[in-house]
């Protein structure tokens, strides 16, 4: 028996799938919100690490979204060089009850307010939890319209949390 016979196989029976059966207990979306590193009131040499450090180990690097100098003209929006940036390495560590401790990259950024730390327990306790941070802020690129070129500058740093339980 060769290899297409054995694909060719017996056909599978389908069976309508009911929007009931789609969307299990696990798939459906508990809870989601979003911190900032101002949020967990993180020093700004800390978040500069942590960019650094996203930037150093993200495999798929794109700065300055794609763009070159050569893109940009007066309708052009600023682009940062850090924007494409992301990482899931993010842990939301127990202290203990209302504390909870935020690292990323395993370098610890900041503590939750207590309100927001107690959902996250709550959450976390029950439900599967996905998390993923990007940079923003840093150096930038944009059409300055009264030098008619292309200008550098820099922004402060800063993170963005995005956390789900589903």
């Amino acid at each position: 028996m060769g290899l297409f016979d054995f694909l060719k196989g017996k056909k599978k029976e389908s069976k309508p799938v009911t929007p009931a059966e789609e969307e299990t207990e696990q798939e459906s979306i508990k809870y989601e919100t979003k911190f900032t590193a101002r949020d967990l009131k993180a020093d700004p040499q800390t978040v500069k690490e942590i960019v650094d450090k996203m930037v150093e180990e993200d495999p798929f690097k794109t700065f300055y979204g794609g763009k070159t100098a050569e893109d940009f003209t007066p309708l052009t929006s600023r682009a940062y060089k850090f924007d494409a940036i992301t990482t899931l390495n993010v842990d939301f560590v127990h202290k203990e009850k209302g504390r909870v401790l935020v690292t990323i990259e395993g370098i610890p950024l900041g503590f939750l307010k207590e309100e927001d730390a107690l959902t996250v327990q709550q959450y976390q306790e029950k439900y599967l939890l996905t998390a993923y941070v990007y940079a923003t802020g840093g150096p930038y690129l944009e059409y300055d319209k009264d030098k008619e070129e292309v200008v550098e500058g820099e922004a402060p740093y800063g993170l963005d949390i995005f956390v789900q339980f589903t």
